[in-house]
Parts: structure tokens; sequence; C-alpha cells
């Protein structure tokens, strides 16, 4: 598995992809994310493309050049505040394996080349958020070493 810069021609393979996590998240949570087709518009992923702090990637098979996952993460710079120490982080903002290859070791290869991205801009930690309901991908994040480090919490009101 070869870990690649994406590049704008790669959005059909990326949207499959974020199809797929889309109709994990409107599946489980109706109330919150619209079942669309289209997550994202190929205008919006070239749109992150040309971000500075954004850095995508694609996970191929260099045998077949099929695309088996994609990642987007983005440097933030927590600088400035009075009460937060300033800090330099790496946050995971998606990052999937196409489910009908999944448990085959490519989002474990793709966390490794985060860390060794992260390593590069010299950040303090990566982070990511992850949905309660997506146990699969929890699991994956502990086993990964990552751990908790806050809960957001809901009251929903009728």
């Amino acid at each position: 598995m070869i870990i690649r810069p994406a590049q704008s021609g790669d959005y059909e393979q990326v949207l499959d992809l974020m199809i797929q996590l889309h109709q994990l998240h409107s599946t489980a949570r109706p109330d919150i994310y619209r079942s669309v087709e289209v997550p994202s518009s190929a205008e919006q992923y070239d749109k992150q493309l040309q971000q500075p702090d954004h850095y995508l990637y694609i996970a191929e098979d260099p045998d077949t050049g099929q695309t088996a996952g994609y990642l987007a993460v983005q440097l933030q710079q927590n600088q400035g505040s009075d009460h937060m120490m300033d800090r330099r982080v790496l946050f995971i903002n998606e990052i999937v394996v196409n489910h009908v290859i999944r448990g085959r070791g490519i989002g474990r290869q793709m966390f490794d080349y985060v860390k060794e991205l992260a390593a590069s801009l010299e950040v303090q930690s990566i982070e990511l958020n992850a949905a309660v309901f997506n146990e699969q991908a929890l699991a994956f994040y502990e086993g990964l070493g990552m751990k908790s480090r806050s809960i957001r919490m809901e009251y929903e009101l009728e």
C-alpha cells in the first residue's frame, strides 16, 4: 500500500469513501446528518486541497491503482489564549478505509503516516473526534494508543 498526496483527479474515488462514511453517520444519527447522495462537492474538495494547513492523502494499492483509503488532516495552532497553553495539533478530520477491505492494516498504515507527518510538523499531539455510535472506529483508535480527552454530551429537547 502506498500513501500519497491527494490530487484533484482523485475526487471520484474519495467521494466513494466519503459516501461510505456519511452513510454510517446519517444512518446512526438521522437527527443530525442529512441523507444526501453527495456529502462533499468537487469544488469543496478542490478548495480543501488548496488550504495551506490541510493535508489530504490517498492510500492506494500500487499493483491495481485502486484507492483503499482517504485521509484528511489539518494543522491547528492554538496560541494567544490567556487560559490555554500554546499548542500545535495535527487534527484528523477524516480517516476512511473502504469497508470492503477493512481489517487489512490499511488504517494503521495511514495512522503511521500521520505520526510521521506530525513529527515533521513538530506538533504536540494528534487528535480527532469520534462518534460514540461508531464502536469499530473507537476500538481502532484505542488500539492505536489514542485516549479519550473529552466527551461532548447532549440533552435533546422535544
